[in-house]
């Protein structure tokens, strides 16, 4: 996948783009997926995000190097000595019983084996971390499915030396909302009974966010990680530790199958707090919903 982003937080680089709008940058995704058996699925992802522009201001525009369709990104961008943010990672889906799927996923945004291993809390050992399961007729219940999930970010992971290499689009992260230096467990209920369908879903995020507008602990993405607070010492957490709860719970009524037509109404509450601030929220939602989708595959 090739895809343009928008930067719209960082500066205007030269005159490439004076009075013609926001900052543009590039990204190019692979990712290979392969059923090792019925019940184990690997899957293998890399991706590379430049500027449109360079720091100099001189117009860079899509880079050509990228286009190669075959995994690895990383070879290429060594080849042109480019300081592109280069990530990869994998992916393991295992169904441990006919109901029973687990999964997980690790992330690497930066590696060096020494620092990497050294358990010193280098500030570049970027990396996520998921796991999760998904269990289908619960309690031997038709159509009552839970999903477990566990996700955890290194501080400074998606960041780069300027919003032109971050992994973002329009001021909103491409990854997790909440940016980096974060753990997180949710958990979600689903049953389907007839044309009724019924979510329930607890999230629990904790994070660290800087305390001034000075700092940076690595949580937010869209600052500089030449301009952190520290080399070493650098854990998951840092910073103002902040407490995140999310609760939801919705209720539908499916009026057309076939495109998923359903009237829906839904609650939520959202709370967080650290030591200076405690926002709490209350969110009702009642609409009409529907996928305008279908698939043939009729050749």
């Amino acid at each position: 996948m090739w895809a343009q982003f928008i930067d719209k937080q960082g500066k205007t680089y030269g005159q490439a783009y004076e009075d013609r709008g926001f900052n543009k940058k590039w990204g190019a995704f692979h990712f290979l997926d392969w059923n090792v058996s019925r019940k184990l699925t690997i899957g293998l992802f890399d991706a590379i995000v430049w500027g449109d522009v360079d720091t100099s201001g001189m117009k860079r525009g899509f880079d050509w190097s990228y286009a190669n369709p075959i995994i690895f990104l990383r070879p290429a961008e060594y080849s042109v000595g480019s300081s592109d943010n280069a990530t990869l990672g994998m992916n393991v889906k295992y169904k441990l019983l006919p109901k029973l799927t687990t999964y997980g996923q690790f992330f690497l945004d930066e590696f060096k084996f020494k620092e990497f291993f050294g358990n010193k809390g280098w500030w570049a050992n970027k990396w996520g971390l998921q796991a999760g399961f998904r269990s289908f007729d619960l309690f031997k219940v038709p159509n009552l499915d839970l999903q477990g999930e566990f996700n955890m970010v290194r501080p400074y992971t998606y960041s780069f030396r300027n919003t032109l290499g971050n992994y973002a689009h329009y001021n909103q992260s491409l990854a997790h909302p909440q940016g980096a230096n974060f753990k997180e467990a949710l958990g979600i209920l689903n049953y389907h009974y007839k044309r009724w369908n019924l979510r329930g879903q607890l999230t629990f995020t904790q994070f660290g966010a800087d305390r001034t507008p000075k700092d940076n602990v690595g949580q937010n993405i869209f600052k500089s990680y030449n301009d952190r607070n520290q080399e070493y010492n650098n854990k998951i957490g840092q910073g103002l530790k902040t407490n995140l709860f999310y609760g939801q719970g919705t209720v539908a009524f499916v009026l057309n199958p076939k495109y998923n037509l359903r009237l829906e109404a839904s609650a939520a509450l959202r709370n967080e707090k650290n030591d200076l601030r405690t926002n709490r929220e209350f969110i009702f939602n009642f609409g009409l919903r529907s996928t305008f989708r279908q698939f043939y595959y009729d050749f």
